[in-house]
């Protein structure tokens, strides 16, 4: 009887050391899963950041209100502009068109 109590409980811590290494295994992917996800989105955010700032900066340069303001365009591109828009308008060319 003490034989097949034994070989019961042999059965049984096996089987627990089963499920304590699976969920060990499982506990490893979580947390290789959750390192890479918080890589990404750390990433993620400093890429957003570095934007925000660019943009920042771009508004800080930008021309004030009330001057010919063409969102983008540098102070040497909105001449070029200007340029252009006179020659469309002297030979009456319509621009989208």
């Amino acid at each position: 009887m003490r034989l097949l109590r034994f070989f019961d409980q042999s059965k049984q811590l096996e089987a627990l050391r089963q499920r304590c290494d699976e969920m060990e295994r499982q506990w490893r992917g979580l947390r290789l899963d959750y390192e890479e996800l918080y890589e990404r989105t750390r990433r993620l955010l400093g890429k957003i950041a570095r934007r925000q700032q660019r943009e920042d900066e771009v508004r800080e340069d930008a021309p004030q209100e009330g001057a010919d303001t063409t969102p983008g365009l540098s102070p040497s591109q909105l001449s070029i502009n200007e340029k252009i828009l006179a020659r469309r308008n002297r030979l009456g060319i319509r621009g989208g068109e």
